[in-house]
């Protein structure tokens, strides 16, 4: 939840032109990801093994922090070179 909420703030800095689809988008992608967890975590965990399945998620969501620590760094040059939402 506290991630969500940080990309949602950075987001709708980057383009204020455009705050609904920025949240309508932000919160289709969380819904998305929290309602699909329930589908595949149990079957992947018993075929797998619980300690493989959660170790592939940390390793998802450390590959996540370090675009975002990308786009944290280089955000405003790539802002800059694409322009505003129109």
């Amino acid at each position: 939840m506290l991630a969500s909420v940080a990309v949602a703030s950075y987001l709708l800095d980057a383009y204020p032109s455009a705050p609904a689809e920025v949240c309508g988008l932000t919160n289709v992608f969380r819904a998305l990801s929290g309602f699909s967890v329930g589908y595949y975590q149990q079957p992947w965990g018993a075929k797998v093994g619980y300690d493989v399945s959660f170790g592939a998620q940390a390793c998802i969501v450390a590959a996540s922090m370090i675009l975002i620590a990308i786009v944290r760094r280089f955000g405003h040059q790539l802002h800059s070179k694409f322009g505003q939402v129109r």
